[in-house]
């Protein structure tokens, strides 16, 4: 399964959505441009993967081409997060932690089940929940994706465990297999 967690790879899964977009559509290129508002050369970068689109780009592509369903890959995204020792966090649109990595909880020294269900803003102080409430206000949730990078100090509160360490990681909203739209947060511990 493909995850967005490399330049490289987002770029191939953007150059696949679409190539097969268009093929099933039996439009070309400059037709898939003109819709989109870019060139026909930047669609043809997308689709060999020399680059991939913007993340303003990205939701303008899913909103203008109904594109939810071609991201199916990321459609199990609670299970691949639950699976993986990256820094890996899902939350959903309303701030519930949906879903925590390995090695989140390693990072953390808490277990998922002392953090699934509860509130983003129960748990957490500083970037995680300035993170959350500028995605919330920003209408991330509303489009269902949005891709950045960023680095975020992640701040347990005291009753928790007191801990503090900071991640490089990429943020995108999704949809998780049920069709709720999720944060995902998938990075590494920075040094």
């Amino acid at each position: 399964m493909l995850t967005p967690n490399s330049n490289g790879e987002r770029q191939t899964l953007w150059a696949d959505r679409l190539r097969n977009y268009r093929i099933r559509k039996n439009c070309t290129q400059s037709t898939l441009a003109a819709s989109l508002g870019v060139t026909q050369p930047q669609v043809s970068r997308w689709e060999s993967a020399g680059s991939f689109p913007s993340s303003s780009m990205q939701a303008k592509i899913i909103r203008t081409l109904e594109l939810i369903d071609e991201l199916e890959p990321w459609h199990d995204v609670v299970s691949f997060l639950a699976r993986t020792a990256a820094i890996g966090l899902g939350v959903t649109n309303d701030g519930c932690i949906r879903c925590v990595s390995l090695g989140f909880q390693e990072a953390s020294g808490i277990r998922a089940h002392a953090l699934l269900d509860r509130s983003v803003l129960d748990v957490f102080d500083g970037d995680l929940v300035d993170d959350y409430r500028n995605l919330d206000a920003s209408g991330a949730f509303k489009y269902g994706f949005l891709a950045t990078h960023r680095e975020s100090v992640v701040v347990i509160r005291p009753q928790e465990a007191s801990r503090r360490f900071q991640i490089r990681a990429d943020h995108w909203s999704t949809h998780d297999r049920d069709g709720k739209v999720m944060w995902a947060c998938l990075g590494a511990l920075k040094f």
